[in-house]
């Protein structure tokens, strides 16, 4: 299985910058170089942080930059995400039973497992794995199928 990952996108509204670089702009250089080298991918896995300051209108611009991937896209938050925001432009992310951004994906060679670690009550960007989310994974873990691997984000 190939997939690729790409990181720490923070992005902001279309047309502003961060600390001097256009986070679009990168972005949309690495969609170009995906599509362009990587026609056997699987997915392509975004982990947080999406956006810098978890704007909707930041999540907007990101949305409309992943549209042009050509393989399938899993989004994960990050420690400056906001859960509302995003998910008012990706309504189509994973969502569990609890509202966060977390899912399981089995593919015929490998069970993918991401996890939202996103603690929004807690200023200092500390990331949380509560009871709920615990869960989760031991649900994902226990039903996972046994004849392939698993990778968990």
């Amino acid at each position: 299985m190939k997939f690729v990952i790409l990181t720490d996108t923070h992005f902001v509204p279309r047309g502003r910058k961060l600390y001097g670089l256009d986070p679009a702009e990168r972005l949309a250089f690495a969609v170009e170089k995906i599509n362009a080298t990587h026609t056997d991918i699987s997915f392509v896995i975004v982990s947080g942080d999406l956006a810098h300051w978890g704007e909707q209108a930041a999540y907007a611009s990101l949305a409309g930059l992943l549209a042009g991937l050509h393989a399938p896209t899993i989004l994960m938050m990050g420690n400056h995400d906001k859960r509302d925001a995003f998910r008012a432009e990706f309504a189509g992310a994973d969502r569990d039973g609890n509202g966060f951004v977390q899912g399981v994906r089995v593919f015929d060679t490998a069970t993918i497992v991401t996890l939202d670690t996103l603690n929004e009550e807690t200023p200092d960007h500390a990331g949380i794995l509560c009871e709920a989310r615990l869960h989760f994974l031991a649900e994902a873990l226990g039903t996972a199928p046994a004849d392939r691997p698993l990778l968990l984000f």
